[in-house]
Formats: C-alpha cells, sequence, structure tokens
C-alpha cells in the first residue's frame, strides 16, 4: 500500500525532516524537506523530533487516506493524533478520515521540567495570555516562517528587526525567549489540497479547517525535554464563535488534546479579542511594549498600520482609549479614512464582519464624542452602518474556482483577482499616499 514516509535528522540547532511521498500524492508537495531552525541547544531524540513534519502532513494523509510510516515516535504522541483525528471527523464527516500513522517504534518520553512555555506572536491573543500568566513566567515561543518564509530575502530585516524587540522585552521582564524559523508553508500546496478537497473543508482554507492548531503546536516539542511540560496556545475566537459556519482547527477541543511526553496544552483566554483589551491597557499602561498584529509588514516596521489585520486591531484599541501610536502602530486621522474606504470597498469576509466589525459597532456608544488619533466620525459612521451591507459576496467566485480543472482554476484566480486589484486602486493610492507622508 502507498504510504508517506517520513525521517528526520539533526545538525547541530536545525532539524531536517524529509518526506518520501506517493507519485499521486507528490503534486500536493512544494518541497520534500522541512527546515527548522532552533536558537537553543536540542536534546530530543527521533520520537520527538518526528513530530514537526507529521503535524504539518497529517491533513493531506486524512484527506487522501493515506498512512505516514515512521521508524520512531513519542506515544503519547500518536495516541493524541488519534483522539484530534475523531474531532475533525466529526468537523468534516465528508472526510471520513480514516489513515493512519504507522510506527516501528514508540517510545515513552518525559521531560523532567515543571516548567510552562507559550506560543508567543506579540499580538492581542498572545499578549492577553501572557499577562493573565504572569506569575508563571511562561518561556516566550515565538514562531517564524510558519506562513511566510522569507528570512533570506526581502524579509530577513523584518524578522531581525522583531527578534530584536522581543528579546529586548524579554531580557527586560525576565522571560526565557526561543525563536522558531521554519520553512512549513513551503512544503504543502495547501491552495491544490484545498481546491481538490474543497467539499470536504467546506470551502475554506486548509491552515484554519485543519492544519493550524498542529503546526504551531507541533514545532516547539522538540525543545520542550528538559525546559517544560506544559504549553499555552491562546484562543483566537471565543464561545460564541459558530464552528459549522466558519470553520476553524484551533478550538479547545482539538488544542487541548495534542500531547507528547509528560506535556498537557493549555487553550487559554477563550474569550472575545475585545473584552482581552481591559487587561491588555492595564499592563501598557506601566510596561515598555509593542504589539504586533501585522499581515503585510515592511522591513522597518512591526505594522503597516494600513492592513485588515491592523485596522481590526487599532479601532478597538481607540475605542478603548489606548494610543495605539505608543505600541507599534502609526496612526492619525487618515488611518480612519482609510479604514472607511475598506469598509466600503465590500472586501472583508463574512468571519471577519461577524467575528470583529459587527462586536466593534456594538460596543460604540451610542454618543460618541471622544476624539483619540482623529477618531471620532469613522465611529459615528460605523455605528450607523448597515454592516452586513459591506460584506464580500465572493460564493461564486469560490464556486467556480473550486469546480475548475485546477490549473484553469489558477489563471481564473490570477484573472480575478486582479480585477479585484484594479477596484482597489483609489485605497491603495491613498494608503501610499499616507505612508509616504508618514516616511517624510
Amino acid at each position: 500500500m502507498d504510504q508517506i514516509i517520513v525521517n528526520s535528522t539533526l545538525n547541530g540547532n536545525k532539524l531536517i525532516s524529509t518526506v518520501d511521498a506517493p507519485k499521486n500524492l507528490r503534486k500536493y508537495f512544494y518541497s520534500s524537506e522541512l527546515s527548522v531552525y532552533y536558537n537553543t541547544k536540542l536534546t530530543a531524540d527521533k520520537s520527538i523530533l518526528n513530530i514537526p513534519l507529521i503535524s504539518t502532513i497529517l491533513p493531506l494523509s486524512w484527506l487522501t487516506r493515506t498512512d505516514i510510516h515512521v521508524e520512531e515516535l513519542d506515544k503519547k504522541y500518536f495516541e493524541s493524533m488519534n483522539l484530534i483525528k475523531h474531532e475533525f471527523n466529526r468537523m468534516f464527516p465528508r472526510g471520513r478520515f480514516t489513515a493512519k500513522i504507522k510506527v516501528d517504534d514508540l517510545v515513552e518520553n518525559k521531560t523532567s521540567s515543571q516548567e510552562t512555555a507559550m506560543l508567543f506572536s506579540g499580538g492581542v491573543d498572545s499578549t492577553y495570555t501572557l499577562i493573565k500568566n504572569l506569575n508563571l513566567k511562561p518561556r516566550l515561543i515565538m514562531l517564524n516562517g510558519f506562513l511566510n518564509f522569507h528570512l533570506d530575502r526581502a524579509y530577513k530585516k523584518y524578522n531581525e528587526l522583531l527578534k530584536k524587540i522581543y528579546f529586548e522585552f524579554a531580557k527586560r521582564e525576565g522571560f526565557d525567549i526561543n525563536f522558531i524559523d521554519a520553512n512549513t508553508s513551503f512544503v504543502l500546496n495547501n491552495t491544490r489540497i484545498a481546491h481538490d478537497f474543497y467539499r470536504i473543508i467546506r470551502g475554506t482554507t486548509l491552515w484554519l479547517a485543519l492544519q493550524f492548531p498542529l503546526v504551531l503546536l507541533g514545532l516547539p516539542a522538540p525543545i520542550s525535554i528538559g525546559r517544560f511540560n506544559r504549553l499555552l496556545i491562546a484562543a483566537s475566537a471565543d464561545s460564541t464563535h459558530d464552528y459549522y459556519k466558519h470553520p476553524e482547527a484551533s478550538q479547545p477541543l482539538i488544542d487541548e488534546k495534542f500531547a507528547w511526553a509528560n506535556l498537557s496544552v493549555l487553550h487559554d483566554g477563550y474569550i472575545h479579542r475585545f473584552a482581552k483589551l481591559d487587561l491588555i491597557k492595564k499592563y501598557l499602561e506601566n510596561h515598555e511594549y509593542q504589539i504586533q498584529v501585522c499581515n503585510d509588514p515592511t522591513p522597518d516596521r512591526l505594522n503597516c498600520s494600513a492592513c485588515e489585520k491592523c485596522f481590526r486591531t487599532i479601532a478597538p484599541m481607540v475605542l478603548k482609549g489606548i494610543d495605539p501610536n505608543k505600541y507599534g502602530f502609526e496612526v492619525d486621522k487618515s488611518t480612519f479614512e482609510l479604514m472607511k474606504c475598506l469598509l466600503e470597498s465590500k472586501k472583508f469576509s463574512p468571519l471577519v464582519i461577524d467575528s470583529f466589525w459587527k462586536n466593534l459597532q456594538y460596543l460604540i456608544p451610542n454618543n460618541f464624542e471622544e476624539n483619540l488619533c482623529g477618531s471620532r466620525d469613522f465611529f459615528v459612521w460605523l455605528k450607523s452602518l448597515n454592516i452586513d451591507s459591506i460584506q464580500k459576496k465572493n460564493t461564486l467566485q469560490k464556486d467556480v474556482f473550486n469546480i475548475l480543472p485546477y490549473y484553469l482554476a489558477k489563471l481564473f484566480d490570477a484573472c480575478y483577482y486582479s480585477a479585484i486589484e484594479r477596484s482597489l486602486i483609489p485605497i491603495l493610492d491613498l494608503k501610499h499616499q499616507i505612508n509616504k507622508r508618514r516616511s517624510n
């Protein structure tokens, strides 16, 4: 029977894991090698070292019903993946995930440490989890490259900036910190997998549907031995999230089943993003800190202060009376003019509208008088807006993309997004003018 064969080797602080995939699955791989760089010495054996790659490719194994074969694997991890597979079968019943991890030698590992670590990004969710758990002095683990691996290209300077800022923060506040750089996003062709199996994962992305927590929780495994036996992952949604309408893999039922050795995982901060800002505000008043949320950063700034992800952080901060200019953003009245233009362009997904902008609209007082960063006119406008009218209408585009053969679908998508970009020219021009003014 065709199998995906996994093997891992260690070269100093660099983990190299390779995949030997059956011919019919090779179209789903960009690369047969996962490279992970750790900024600390590794002492884990192969049964632990195999965890990052297996966690990355398990979604493909399940979707294609192709077993994974590995010589050594941690016993607790092996058992936890079966539990998680059961939960994903409930979330995506069309998948009928039956693929197995076949292991020659199951190893029982143990870490002697009783310390806590946490996945840390500098964003709102992980900042809240850090502040909430300050008494534990958690080890901070920053993952770079799991979405964009540009360490030796355009984003090398940005990654150096990010590491410098948070290394200095950790040193100042007395936290241990580890940086992990991985080419995870260049192992699987997530777009093709999502295209070919869109009926199973209900039209969402592979990352959100199946991969997100597996990758994030799997990467720190090799540094855990002797360092920590508890790992916190910040919740990115809250208890009101509709997982059927908006499938999302990272949730307590999934994350807290993830385990290896004698380590446990806690899904922390299962409340709405905006509610977290109250605790964050108190912390910011007495600490030097920068928040990092941007999806489109420039080499010399943590945040562009002009993308949708920045906007849905800036707006609630200002509404809570927090000046973003003190904590990693550049915000003035023009920021809110651009924010309004982007909302009116109707490019936001239903998930973003439901989870963020509707909640923000509800929090705006009826008689809003504050004008921090020149925001008053925007909030008055947003309060009276029919919020559903700005939702992106892209069902037809998704349906067409998914029913076409993959290569035609890519051509169709290129044309579609070219048209989208043309429609955004006025907004992009405004963004360029604002950035040019700030640079001067």
